[in-house]
C-alpha cells in the first residue's frame, strides 16, 4: 500500500469548545460508572 497525503481543511463553528468539553466529560462519567459497576459485581462474586 502506498502512503498518500490527504489535505483537509477544518472549520470550527461557534460553541465547538463547549460541545467538545461536554462530550469528553460525558465519556469520562460513563467510564467511571462502568468501572464502579464492574467493581460492585466483582465484590458480589467474592462475597
Amino acid at each position: 500500500m502506498k502512503d498518500q497525503e490527504i489535505k483537509v481543511e477544518v472549520t470550527y463553528t461557534d460553541g465547538y469548545e463547549k460541545r467538545f468539553t461536554e462530550a469528553c466529560l460525558r465519556q469520562l462519567k460513563k467510564r467511571q460508572e462502568r468501572a464502579e459497576s464492574e467493581a460492585e459485581i466483582a465484590k458480589r462474586k467474592t462475597a
